[in-house]
């Protein structure tokens, strides 16, 4: 008498994983640019002191992250609020 095995490996589906989309902000060719996402955001960029800083993220510049750069280095502040019901201030 042969004894039938209990257990079938089988393989199920995961969940979608999804990364909550975040502001970004970045330095190129001289203009401060921030990139909202298609969700409803508040972007607010800041001066004080002479510096610029984008609230709740990092500015990248030159692969480095800082939390702000000198005002007198950028020409133009350029934001993409994309979909969504942003308030920019």
């Amino acid at each position: 008498m042969s004894v039938q095995p209990t257990f079938r490996p089988s393989v199920e589906a995961l969940e979608q994983r999804v990364v909550p989309a975040a502001i970004q902000a970045y330095v190129a060719l001289g203009n401060l640019y921030v990139l909202g996402t298609n969700n409803s955001d508040f972007i607010q960029v800041t001066q004080s002191n002479q510096q610029l800083a984008v609230s709740g993220t990092q500015i990248s510049v030159n692969g480095s992250h800082v939390n702000s750069v000198n005002a007198a280095s950028i020409a133009q502040v350029i934001v993409y609020g994309y979909n969504g019901d942003d308030t920019i201030d």
